[in-house]
């Protein structure tokens, strides 16, 4: 039998809490090597370390305050945030 929408609406719920989970475990990861590399480095780090499916083009990043372990730096052209 087919799902009904509420059916597919809980499973879509888990599953992008799931993924969500998974997002701030690579972002805990990165935080510390990021701000670790040097501004030679970062450059190739942009370029290698996201995933594609996780890449957005620096228009869809929103704007950020600073805060504390942002990873959108000028690098990631979000250009709202100032921490690194």
């Amino acid at each position: 039998a087919a799902a009904t929408p509420l059916q597919r609406i809980v499973f879509r719920e888990s599953a992008l809490a799931s993924r969500l989970e998974s997002v701030r475990k690579l972002k805990a990861a990165l935080v510390p090597l990021y701000q670790a590399l040097d501004g030679a480095q970062k450059p190739m780090a942009d370029r290698l370390l996201v995933p594609p499916m996780m890449d957005a083009s620096p228009t869809d990043l929103p704007a950020q305050s600073p805060g504390v372990g942002c990873l959108q730096t000028p690098h990631f052209g979000c250009g709202g945030c100032q921490s690194t």
